[in-house]
């Protein structure tokens, strides 16, 4: 898999051009499926507020932060409405960066959920694997 790469100066396609196309309407707003349930599109990080535009500011300030980001996708798996995407994140070059794995629930080809896991990468690893 290809490593996205996102240039210092220039604002990243997605977070501007892509979010719009990936990013469900209904992300964050109440969408009642039936009368006795609803389901609300919203992201389960606890660093980012729900609705399309605390996701939008969220993403716009952390590619500001980190301009030379590079997040190569390791494996995807996808099931039913569900994807999930295992990827190393690097957010300054040098560094060892982080094992991410990202857990979307997609509607009509939308993401309208969002979970994500976190660890940084070990300098060693008392078994020899990788996270990778």
């Amino acid at each position: 898999m290809a490593a996205v790469t996102l240039d210092a100066g220039r604002t990243p396609p997605t977070c501007a051009t892509h979010q719009g196309t990936y990013l469900s309407r209904e992300f964050g707003e109440e969408n009642p499926v039936n009368t006795t349930t609803s389901v609300r599109r919203r992201t389960l990080a606890a660093n980012i507020p729900d609705g399309l535009a605390g996701v939008k500011a969220a993403l716009g300030a952390y590619f500001a932060q980190f301009p030379q980001l590079r997040i190569t996708p390791k494996r995807i798996i996808a099931e039913g409405d569900l994807v999930a995407v295992h990827s190393h994140t690097v957010n300054v070059p040098g560094e060892r960066g982080q094992a991410v794995v990202d857990l979307f629930r997609v509607r009509r080809g939308r993401i309208v959920e969002h979970w994500d896991a976190v660890q940084d990468a070990p300098e060693t690893s008392a078994n020899g694997n990788t996270m990778f």
